[in-house]
């Protein structure tokens, strides 16, 4: 329907009101996360563990590099955090708050969207305007948001997501305008969109939705306008590696163990066809993601697949009739209004690359965040359904400030949940007490402080509830370990291989009990078990190595050595180690060349510059050994005055 009263003029048809409403709330609700801390699964090894973000010695190019040819490819991502780090170092603050500015962007971006898209439903100015605005705030500050924003790891979704609606605002501009120049300009923001994380793909399917929603007729012109975007979707794909093997996980996981393979271990699932189990979890997934929007309750940063699967029972066969249904009757409706299929089409288009993931991360069957950007279809549903109840004023302002006001106040109440890891893996108990990756990833926080004792009492508890945890018994013998209690170290890695014998982590460090306690035989025979099983394990490689060094098998160590540096060539003190053992096996001037290349990764660690500085007076090189000792002794190292005498003396 489109009202014939026209519009009133006044502040309340200025865009600047609503943008100025839209900043102060997402201000008030998000900019507290600016104090949070990293967390421990993800932060780490994509940001303050992973050389490329790190190390200000890897060029900002090296970035276009990580990751290539995977589905986790997302340079822009990385260049930001090596910026942000490069200025700031291990201080999580600023990519917070880069986080929650992005996302107050995106909810102002939106809103400008949702203006373009409400014309076409309504006439008056204000009605468009305050549409426009709910649709905005109840995408901002639903709970759901939270994961996305307060996560530094998250970065990837408010920076796709920023690209993808500049992208989608200039492609609505070139539908107005009939400017080429538009269609460019978005087709490279789709690219920059894409650049920042693969589900920035999905635009290419938006366009074609918007399209239909402004009435475009499909014929060749239409068609032919989409070659710049068809081209960017080319080239990314081809990025991602799509055109290899697939997609084989989700998420990187810190710690904890991995979910792959079938979709449920449940008997009643795990004996159907895969195809029919990958229908089961795709259509429970859709349906779940769109309750917990309008009712976000039980959040948490890992919702168990086991308990969701387990809680439903055979009721799972009734979800995928539930899809069709809610499509079904967007279909039956098109004609009267064309908002719910659109909406419900929006939804499951752009959440269709994690709908049809086969395998998946530990962290990655409901996550709140893949609903960033195909929330949007389903609030904008709501915002159409709430205004046909305008003509009762006190109804629509009820439900309609009411919905603003549930979302605010239950994103506060959960807000400090992400606050650290202590409180995040603690929220995870309290919806799901049987979580492993919760006791473990509490127990690895507590190891990673230094307090040991309560990592111990955490993996014990958690061995409580889940007796069978290989993982659980893994994580407590590291920490015996880490306490030189080696009795209990290897009584706890045994009962872990007991339980999952092929886990070639665990063999590695129940080889590294068996090398403190000299026992080589059994040391070996642990890492060639796990290096058969996992020919790339850097922990093993590393250990084997470290092994035949104190059995002075030099050779040993330089194969193992130069194996671990083909997969990792920036690890200073496998190069250091492999310096030596090439130094004692009489390889003088290789020894130099990974000695320098250990110094070039760490230049500040003095003992490299010294171990060098033996190396050049082994070859007579008087001048460089002086001056390495020399730079060893000012970087604190305690070097032989007898030495450096000699040295000076010629």
């Amino acid at each position: 329907m489109k009202p014939n009263q026209s519009d009133k003029q006044g502040l309340w048809t200025k865009p600047f009101v609503y943008i100025a409403i839209i900043a102060i709330i997402n201000i008030l609700v998000f900019s507290k996360t600016s104090t949070f801390d990293f967390l421990i699964v993800d932060d780490n090894v994509l940001i303050y563990e992973n050389p490329v973000i790190t190390d200000a010695n890897i060029p900002y190019k090296d970035v276009f590099q990580s990751k290539l040819f995977g589905p986790h490819y997302k340079p822009l991502t990385f260049l930001t955090w090596k910026y942000q780090y490069n200025q700031s170092g291990n201080n999580p603050a600023p990519f917070h708050t880069v986080n929650w500015i992005l996302h107050l962007l995106n909810s102002v971006l939106l809103f400008f969207i949702g203006i373009k898209l409400f014309q076409r439903l309504y006439e008056n100015r204000k009605l468009v305007l305050m549409s426009s605005l709910f649709l905005a705030l109840f995408f901002a500050i639903n709970p759901l948001r939270l994961e996305s924003v307060a996560w530094a790891t998250e970065r990837k979704d408010v920076l796709f997501t920023f690209f993808f609606f500049l992208s989608w605002l200039a492609y609505i501009r070139f539908i107005k305008k009939n400017n080429y120049i538009w269609l460019i300009v978005g087709a490279l923001l789709y690219l920059l969109s894409g650049l920042s994380k693969s589900m920035g793909l999905t635009l290419l399917a938006v366009i074609v939705l918007t399209d239909l929603w402004f009435g475009r007729r499909y014929i060749m012109k239409t068609v032919l306008e989409k070659l710049p975007y068809l081209a960017i979707f080319g080239i990314l794909i081809y990025l991602f590696g799509f055109f290899g093997s697939g997609i084989e996980e989700v998420e990187t996981l810190a710690s904890g163990t991995r979910q792959a393979g079938t979709i449920s271990k449940l008997s009643y699932i795990d004996n159907l066809p895969f195809a029919i189990q990958w229908l089961l979890s795709a259509s429970l997934r859709f349906i779940l993601w769109i309750v917990h929007s309008f009712l976000p309750f039980n959040l948490s940063v890992h919702y168990s697949h086991e308990a969701i699967f387990g809680f439903f029972s055979y009721a799972v066969f009734v979800f995928p009739l539930l899809v069709a249904a809610l499509y079904w009757y967007g279909w039956k409706i098109r004609k009267k209004t064309m908002v719910v299929l659109g909406g419900l089409l929006f939804f499951g288009l752009t959440l269709s690359p994690v709908l049809a993931y086969t395998e998946s991360g530990y962290l990655a069957f409901m996550a709140d965040r893949y609903t960033y950007i195909p929330s949007i279809g389903l609030f904008f549903i709501l915002v159409y359904y709430l205004n046909t109840l305008r003509t009762n004023k006190a109804k629509h302002a009820i439900l309609s400030y009411g919905l603003v006001l549930f979302f605010t106040l239950t994103t506060l109440s959960n807000i400090n949940n992400w606050r650290n890891n202590q409180t995040v893996f603690t929220q995870v108990l309290n919806v799901n007490p049987e979580s492993e990756m919760a006791y473990m990833n509490l127990g690895r926080n507590y190891r990673l402080q230094g307090q040991r004792n309560q990592a111990i009492e955490m993996y014990s508890n958690g061995l409580k509830v889940l007796p069978e945890s290989a993982g659980l018994y893994s994580n407590r013998g590291k920490v015996y370990l880490d306490m030189n209690n080696l009795e209990l170290a290897l009584a706890d890695y045994n009962k872990s291989l007991a339980i999952e014998p092929d886990d070639a982590d665990v063999l590695a460090n129940r080889a590294a009990v068996y090398g403190m306690q000299q026992d080589w035989d059994n040391c070996l025979a642990d890492l060639d078990k796990a290096l058969e099983l996992d020919p790339d394990n850097l922990k093993a490689l590393s250990n084997r190595g470290l092994a035949h060094f104190s059995m002075t098998n030099y050779e040993g160590t330089i194969e193992d050595y130069l194996n671990y540096l083909e997969i990792n060539p920036n690890e200073a003190d496998i190069n250091s180690t492999l310096a030596t053992a090439l130094l004692r096996s009489g390889d003088t001037e290789k020894a130099i060349e990974y000695y320098s290349k250990a110094i070039k990764i760490s230049p500040s660690r003095g003992i490299y510059y010294l171990n060098r500085s033996y190396a050049y007076n082994n070859l007579g090189d008087k001048v460089n050994a002086l001056k390495d000792a020399e730079k060893a002794q000012r970087l604190k190292v305690n070097v032989n005055e007898s030495y450096l005498n000699g040295l000076r003396q010629n």
